[in-house]
């Protein structure tokens, strides 16, 4: 069995829980066994929940198969897997300093321009990070440590030798007791998807009731982060300006904040849908529930905007076609990956069906970024061939293709069936008229026992035939809304997503192959009559046709 621990932020060091300070960092997910005790007291166990206040010294530990996600004040997060533990050791109004006594941690930190940097220190090393995504395994036998970078860079001092080494996105060290070290290249993909079961958890321990306080928390972190960095792009001067590859690197680490973000979204999308199909709700309640989708909606639309004017700022400073380092082409290949993504998870989290013009603007922008993804790649493959023994350039090249790849997959998703405006008319017009057939039809049938009653066979027979024809009517239209239908779903068999027009089309048609069923019962009868009648005034039956 696994065990799985989540961390939390640092708070400053005091010398009793008494006087413990309170780090700022809370609960964003919680799985199973999670526990929280101060350094000081390490019986005074208890199980975290999403009101946890997590201090200065505080031990954190998880059990079999457990997970959390911590987010701390400036959106920063962490996650640890199975049977780990950490200890906060620092105050946030301080160098951040994290132990990793055991386990394995996943870090994005998202210390933006001036922010203090975060020292995570495991059994064999000590790593500064700042705007940086990484991960940490230390056994608890002390035996090795393995760190990971997957965005960004981060200096490791090996405690033994006091070694330092400088790790860059697609690195890893591992450290071995005694001091030796091995660096190596990675996938940073493959190694991401170790991860992805537990992130998308972000966010889904906040209680409904506290989802609008963190909509607005986030809405005002991620305007702020963004006007910082739009402050520094307007002061740039373009690609040769000193201070371009550190606004590179922000614009990076913003764009994984925003992706983060669109996860804790989503699950506060389910919370919602959740607490709206919830038995004995009430009116006011569903329309508190609706307000909060439509903030939850305009702040995704907001997250879009930053993206693609952080694109629009980004080509200023490191034109595709003239790329300076290798870090460059990274930052810019992630950047674009995070606008792609951006819509990718909106169309995953959505809980309906997108429309025909999201969809259109959607692989618009999606044609774009995989343009300038492959002009990047033409680059990265000019700066392979004048290096070709390079391995940075060459793990940036594997990750370019990755990217690639990904978004022509995408591009695939988003080749969905369109349905004109004809068709439309067309399905609707069926309905209508049906409608009103059907509402003749019903009048017909309603009256017929009345007006026959008392009548001649022959009077009889012609008010069946009557009601046979109208229903032959009713039949035909109903037959036609069919083959629309058909040709509808025909089309969008093969396609992945359908847009919400198709819903629409789909939900229109239900409604006219109820009304038709409806008649079934009610045809049956009178064909049976019909028949009878039929077979008593065969001769007056031909005359009359």
């Amino acid at each position: 069995m696994k065990r799985i621990f989540f961390l939390i932020f640092c708070c400053s060091i005091f010398p009793g829980p008494a006087w413990a300070a309170d780090s700022g960092a809370r609960f964003s997910s919680i799985s199973r066994e999670v526990e929280v005790f101060p350094e000081a007291s390490p019986d005074a166990r208890a199980f975290a929940n999403s009101k946890t206040v997590l201090n200065a010294d505080d031990h954190v530990t998880t059990g079999e198969e457990s997970n959390a996600i911590i987010t701390f004040a400036d959106l920063s997060t962490l996650m640890m897997k199975a049977e780990s533990e950490i200890v906060i050791d620092a105050p946030s109004d301080k160098t951040s300093k994290i132990d990793l006594l055991k386990g394995r941690l996943w870090l994005n930190v998202k210390k933006v321009i001036s922010g203090q940097p975060i020292e995570v220190k495991s059994n064999l090393a000590t790593t500064g990070i700042k705007g940086t995504i990484a991960t940490f395994h230390t056994r608890p036998d002390q035996s090795e440590d393995l760190i990971q970078i997957l965005r960004g860079s981060a200096e490791v001092t090996v405690l033994g030798t006091r070694e330092k080494t400088l790790l860059e996105a697609g690195q890893e060290l591992l450290i071995k007791s005694g001091g030796a070290t091995a660096k190596r290249s990675i996938d940073v993909d493959q190694e991401s998807d170790d991860w992805k079961a537990e992130l998308s958890g972000m966010g889904s321990a906040i209680e409904l009731k506290d989802i609008p306080e963190a909509i607005a928390h986030m809405i005002d972190h991620q305007s702020r982060q963004f006007k910082t960095l739009k402050d520094i792009g307007t002061t740039l001067t373009g690609s040769g300006d000193p201070k371009a590859a550190e606004f590179l690197k922000e614009a990076g680490r913003f764009s994984s904040a925003l992706f983060e973000n669109t996860m804790i979204l989503d699950n506060f999308d389910n919370k919602i849908n959740q607490g709206l199909a919830a038995a004995g709700i009430d009116k006011g309640q569903k329309a508190s529930l609706g307000n909060l989708k439509k903030n939850i909606a305009e702040t995704r639309k907001a997250s879009r905007t930053y993206l693609q004017e952080l694109t629009t700022m980004i080509k200023r400073f490191a034109a595709p076609g003239s790329l300076d380092t290798v870090e460059q082409a990274r930052q810019q290949m992630a950047l674009i990956w995070s606008e792609v993504d951006q819509y990718r998870q909106e169309l995953e989290g959505s809980a309906k069906s997108l429309s025909q013009d999201w969809f259109e603007t959607a692989r618009q922008q999606v044609s774009l970024r995989a343009t300038e993804l492959q002009q990047l790649g033409q680059s990265l493959q000019t700066m392979q061939e004048k290096k070709p023994v390079d391995e940075d350039i060459h793990t940036a090249v594997k990750i370019g293709k990755s990217y690639e790849a990904a978004i022509q997959r995408f591009l695939r998703d988003l080749d969905v069936s369109f349905i004109d405006s004809e068709m439309v008319l067309r399905m609707q017009e069926r309905a209508d008229l049906l409608s009103f057939e059907i509402g003749n039809l019903k009048s017909d049938v309603a009256a017929y026992p009345t007006v026959t009653s008392n009548a001649q066979l022959e009077e009889r027979l012609r008010g069946s035939l009557n009601l046979v024809k109208r229903f032959a009517t009713v039949q035909r239209i109903f037959h036609e809304a069919q083959r629309l239908n058909a040709t509808l779903q025909r089309n969008a068999s093969s396609r992945r997503y359908r847009t919400l027009e198709q819903g629409q089309m789909t939900d229109l048609f239900q409604h006219i192959q109820d009304q038709f069923q409806e008649l079934d019962i009610i045809y049956g009868d009178i064909h049976a009559e019909t028949a009878s009648l039929e077979g008593q005034f065969g001769p007056l039956l031909r005359s009359a046709r």
